[in-house]
Formats: structure tokens, C-alpha cells, sequence
């Protein structure tokens, strides 16, 4: 890369450690730390070059991965008080309309969905190319892991929590592929 390289490895490493304490951990405190360790380390490989662009990309990303998270640990701190444990939601857990929109709300920031996602073309287009493949592969899926871990599956129904994000799914889907065929920068595409 250049001769900050050993810097990058650093939060390259960062992020993927992160990364995979998210996908083995086996409480909501554990996949809290290791989401966090994941998003400052990827904050890292973004404003890698120290250009301009780099630390403004590198700025919005943290001010939304920043709203993301503390939503996130406020929907945690919520079913922890509705428990009293911070385990994983199970059959005969309780939670709550505010803390799955909380949660929701959370990873969808992370996750990229229509609206939210506009952190993401500056991240890819400032970052090193093995930064857009952790960024678009490793990082967004980490936010589909959070929803399956914290959100009340086979549970209690959320029907217009669900019909939204089909509908943000659907125009993402679509809208992702009609603004990828005007883009001129591969990376930017790939956002």
C-alpha cells in the first residue's frame, strides 16, 4: 500500500477481530464491545491516507456509526432492564415496540438501508481497495448478524416495522442497482 502500511494492517486487523468476536459472541455485552472494536477499527482503514476527502468520509461515518451505536446500546439497555439479563433474545423473552426500533433503527445505519446509507459511497471512495471489500462485505453483514441476534424472531409480530423494511429493501434493491449504473467510480459502485 505505502509506507503507512503497518498503520493500516493495524486497523485492518482491528476491524476483522472485531468482525469475528461479533459473529462468536454470546451476549449482548460481548457483541456490544466487539461491534464497537469494529467500527472504530474501520474508521481507521477509511481516513487511512489522511487526505481531505479521507477525514471528511472518515468523519461522517463516525457521526453516523456514532447515532447507530448509542442506539443500539440504548435498545440493549432496555431489554436488559425488561429481563434482567443480557443474553440473547430467546422464545420467552421480553421486549419491547421502543427497543426493537432502537436495535432496528441501530443496524440499519450499519447495514446501509435506503436513506441511511449515504456514509457509504465517501467510505469506499477514500479508503484503499482492501478497505471497500471489508467495508461493503464484513462491516454491512455484521448489522445483519445484530438483527437476528436481538431482534424477536417468530416472536411477537412488528407487521409496519417489517412492511418498512421490505419497502427500504425493495427500493434499495432496485435504487441500488439504477444509481450503480450512473456511477463512474468503481468504488463508488460498489457503495
Amino acid at each position: 500500500l505505502d509506507r503507512y502500511r503497518v498503520r493500516f494492517w493495524i486497523f485492518f486487523l482491528l476491524t476483522q477481530t472485531g468482525n469475528l468476536g461479533v459473529c462468536l459472541a454470546q451476549d449482548s455485552a460481548l457483541f456490544y464491545l466487539f461491534f464497537s472494536v469494529m467500527t472504530f477499527g474501520a474508521y481507521g482503514i477509511i481516513v487511512h491516507s489522511l487526505s481531505q476527502e479521507a477525514l471528511k468520509a472518515g468523519r461522517l461515518y463516525m457521526i453516523m456509526a456514532l447515532i447507530g451505536e448509542v442506539l443500539l446500546l440504548a435498545g440493549m439497555l432496555y431489554i436488559y432492564a425488561l429481563n434482567g439479563t443480557h443474553y440473547f433474545l430467546t422464545q420467552d423473552m421480553r421486549s419491547s415496540t421502543v427497543a426493537t426500533m432502537l436495535i432496528f433503527i441501530g443496524f440499519w445505519i450499519k447495514v446501509g438501508v435506503p436513506l441511511l446509507h449515504f456514509w457509504l459511497p465517501p467510505a469506499h471512495s477514500s479508503a484503499p481497495a482492501p478497505a471497500s471489500a471489508v467495508l461493503s462485505g464484513v462491516l454491512l453483514k455484521a448489522g445483519l448478524i445484530g438483527w437476528f441476534r436481538f431482534l424477536p424472531l417468530g416472536g411477537e409480530g412488528y407487521f409496519v416495522l417489517g412492511a418498512m423494511a421490505f419497502a427500504l429493501g425493495v427500493v434499495g434493491m432496485f435504487g441500488g442497482a439504477i444509481l450503480g449504473i450512473l456511477q463512474t467510480s468503481q468504488k463508488r459502485l460498489l457503495a
